[in-house]
């Protein structure tokens, strides 16, 4: 079976050996997550606002359903505008489709930018419950290693 993105390598028996590499391979994969959400959160996004015939604006969605609705609803309004423009003998240049002041590109754009928010979010929640889990199974000395691995990073000075 082929791995997902992102998925871990794991062997079908658990090997308690082998406890501090999957913690280390779900530490990785949260900070790897946790990157791409930064660089989400600094990418502005045009509007984020409210989009005529939903009840909240994009970027308090947090289910995937309904900004998969939003996608279809601009995209149906942007067809009717061509439609419209068509059946009229009018010249698109000259009547662009927004809604709003924003094109259909900025919504679908913006759109796209929560899915990935609320899908990251998703998945770095799944992955602390996993670290969760994992941690439980570490030995007194797996657990000493960590802690100072950790302390070292965190005394270490960036130059």
């Amino acid at each position: 079976m082929a791995k997902k993105k992102g998925e871990m390598a794991l062997a079908k028996q658990f090997d308690p050996k082998q406890i501090p590499s999957y913690l280390q391979q779900l530490k990785d994969r949260k900070d790897q997550l946790v990157g791409e959400v930064k660089e989400e959160v600094a990418t502005d996004g045009n509007l984020m606002g409210n989009l005529e015939g939903f009840t909240s604006n994009i970027s308090e969605t947090q289910d995937i359903n309904i900004l998969i609705r939003m996608a279809g609803a601009v995209k149906d309004r942007e067809r009717i505008h061509a439609d419209g423009i068509e059946a009229l003998g009018l010249d698109a240049k000259n009547h662009p489709f927004k809604i709003g002041k924003w094109s259909a590109e900025t919504w679908i754009n913006d759109i796209n930018r929560q899915m990935k928010l609320v899908t990251h979010k998703d998945e770095l929640a799944k992955i602390d419950k996993a670290i969760n889990i994992v941690e439980q199974y570490q030995t007194e000395e797996q657990k000493f290693n960590n802690d100072m691995q950790t302390l070292a990073h965190l005394l270490s000075v960036d130059e």
